[in-house]
Formats: structure tokens, sequence, C-alpha cells
């Protein structure tokens, strides 16, 4: 289970002999509410703040301690280092104003993220590689200038501004001269 690290993430722990719970712990904290309830024989705990990393979830009764087979896991808020545009070399950070292109979005939590601009929208096609690299596509139509990228994940949201520059297609409005010889060679 993930959760932010202020905490507040509604946690459902399932076994036996629960009805006498006296306290829930995550990582040694308390935790902000336990409430049992007899109809499912379940008990659900809200969780403290907490630093990122994994946390063992403990519930306690008169009779005994348990902790959960599985840990939660805080997860910081995300940050954005970099997002270029993948379809050109070298990687740069902007991109056509008309068409979509492949980014990779660079930085740190990547942890079950959304992607979008600012202007534009969300991003579609996301990958999360890994906590640390997104794949996505732009959004487009969108007038040219500079976007700031924000990734949200359940440990909060990050953002970049200036984060990639939408460009517009180039316009001839003239041609100078506009006729010439057959053969060429009009200079």
């Amino acid at each position: 289970v993930l959760g932010p690290m202020g905490g507040g993430t509604s946690v459902e722990l399932s076994g036996a002999n629960l009805a006498s719970v006296t306290g829930v712990t995550f990582g040694g904290s308390p935790a902000g509410s336990v409430v049992y309830d007899p109809g499912t024989g379940k008990v659900t705990a809200s969780s403290p703040a907490g630093p990122a990393g994994n946390a063992a979830v403990e519930l306690t009764t008169p009779y005994g301690m348990a902790t959960a087979p599985a840990t939660f896991r805080y997860v910081a808020p995300p940050t954005i280092t970099s997002v270029v545009n993948t379809s050109v070399t070298p990687n740069i950070n902007e991109g056509p104003a008309s068409i979509s292109v492949p980014v990779t979005i660079s930085g740190t939590n990547f942890v079950d993220a959304s992607v979008e601009f600012d202007r534009g929208g969300a991003l579609s096609s996301i990958v999360v590689l890994n906590e640390t690299t997104i794949t996505a596509t732009t959004p487009v139509p969108v007038a040219e200038g500079y976007v700031m990228a924000t990734v949200r994940t359940t440990g909060g949201a990050g953002s970049l501004a200036s984060a990639f520059y939408y460009v517009n297609a180039p316009t001839v409005t003239a041609v100078s001269p506009d006729a010439g010889p057959y053969a060429g060679g009009t200079g």
C-alpha cells in the first residue's frame, strides 16, 4: 500500500481476532484513527505522517501484537529535472505545436504517475519505466511557447517551469524572384 509522507491514507487490515484492537502503528508511529467494523471483521486505520520509505504496520490487542505481512510505503513528492523530445537527435526540450511527439521525463519518485502540461493538458501513452523515468506523448495543438510540466503521484505533485517549448511550423510568405529560366541558375 502506498501513501503520501503527510499521512491520511486509509488502510484496511484483515485477519483473525481483531475485534479488541487497541492500536495500530506505522513504522512505530500511532495511526491517526483506528476503527473496527464488526460487519466485515476488518480494521481501518489512517496512516500518520512518516518519512519516505517502507514502514511496518503493526496491530495491537490486549492479547498481543501482529505485524502485517506487507509494509506500507511512504512516497515522497516527485521532482522533474527534464522533459526532452526523443524524436530528434540530440534530444532537446522542444517540439512542434501541431503534432504529438514522444518525450522522456526525468526526475525522482515517479510512482504510479500521471503527467500534464499547464497548456494542452494530460500527456498520452504514459509509461512509468522506473522511479526516475517516464515516457509519454505530448498533447496538441498548443500555441507556441513554454509549458510547465507536472507529475502527480501518490506522494504529491512536482512541477518544472519552462519544461518544454512548443514551436510553430514555419511559414513562407513570399518567393523572390518568383520566376526564372527553365534551366535554373537564377540567383
